[in-house]
């Protein structure tokens, strides 16, 4: 069963906390009370050397980049992206936007 929990909300976008169903962490963006995106990065990302996103600032760090992401790329409404140990590096996406993992939800 999937249970989200409100995170927080800047303008129109909010954010809301997924339950792990799978080794992912997940931020669920929401705006205009359409899904507008699921950002996930797996639980391997944060555990690994030199990703500088740990387990205790995850959700913290999915709301900062789903923002920045509204800001400076295009995609489409209902877009899962998840972020994997080689997509980051000392917080920071490494990887271009067109080459991270994406879907359709």
């Amino acid at each position: 069963m999937v249970v989200i929990k409100f995170y927080n909300k800047e303008g129109l976008i909010e954010g809301y906390i997924q339950t792990p169903i799978k080794p992912v962490h997940t931020m669920v963006f929401v705006v205009e009370g359409k899904l507008a995106l699921e950002l996930n990065i797996t639980d391997q990302a944060t555990a690994s050397r030199g990703c500088g996103v740990s387990r205790e600032n995850v959700h913290k760090w999915l709301w900062e980049k789903g923002n920045e992401l509204f800001l400076i790329e295009s995609f489409s409404y209902q877009t899962r992206i998840t972020i994997t140990a080689n997509d980051v590096m000392n917080g920071n996406i490494v990887t271009p936007f067109g080459n991270l993992q994406m879907e359709e939800i």
